[in-house]
């Protein structure tokens, strides 16, 4: 059984999302200031956050950053949305006894915060760390009965999460990264070579 949305499991695509997953939980996600130790003499001092240009991006700064937050919370507003549909669509109990699972679960609540700080809903960091935290499995388990089916459901769930948190935060900051090497005339090869 599959919890991906990718055609092959060999794809590039695939491939690209399971090394960022594993990356990301390691704090081995190639940041800048990764990339500076490194390979100082191409980053060149370039240490800011493509996504903020305030402070010195990091793997921890990158889920602290204002930017990532303001972008991650209209993910987990549609996916608490998601979740609803799921278990109301899959309940084996009724809606008065699981709804507030939902509703009050950090991992959603989060996004209602006037001022959020990542450090302040370690549940959220958690799950940026790409691990299901224990919350989130009460929520299915106060739903539905079949061990077999919570695991199903919940692992499409997180996938689908983390595939949207990947797209929108990592694949956009790529992307600057990307615009960068280009305006500066640095190529793969000046990496794979650099002695």
């Amino acid at each position: 059984m599959t919890y991906d949305s990718f055609d092959h499991p060999t794809s590039k695509q695939h491939t690209k999302f399971t090394s960022w997953k594993l990356k990301a939980s390691t704090q081995q996600l190639p940041t800048l200031d990764i990339m500076n130790r490194k390979f100082l003499d191409i980053m060149n001092g370039l240490t800011t956050c493509f996504l903020c240009n305030e402070e010195t991006e990091s793997n921890n700064y990158i889920w602290q950053c204002s930017k990532t937050l303001s972008l991650l919370k209209p993910i987990f507003d549609n996916h608490a949305i998601k979740l609803h549909a799921i278990l109301t669509e899959h309940a084996d109990s009724p809606p008065c006894i699981w709804q507030d699972s939902i509703r009050f679960c950090q991992l959603f609540s989060w996004t209602r915060d006037q001022q959020t700080n990542v450090t302040h809903h370690q549940i959220l960091l958690t799950f940026l760390l790409n691990y299901i935290p224990q919350k989130l499995l009460v929520s299915f388990q106060a739903t539905i009965k079949s061990k077999k089916k919570i695991k199903r459901l919940l692992l499409n769930f997180v996938h689908d999460l983390h595939v949207d948190i990947y797209t929108t935060i990592w694949k956009l900051r790529c992307l600057y990264f990307k615009e960068w090497k280009v305006h500066n005339n640095i190529t793969r090869k000046s990496f794979t070579s650099y002695r």
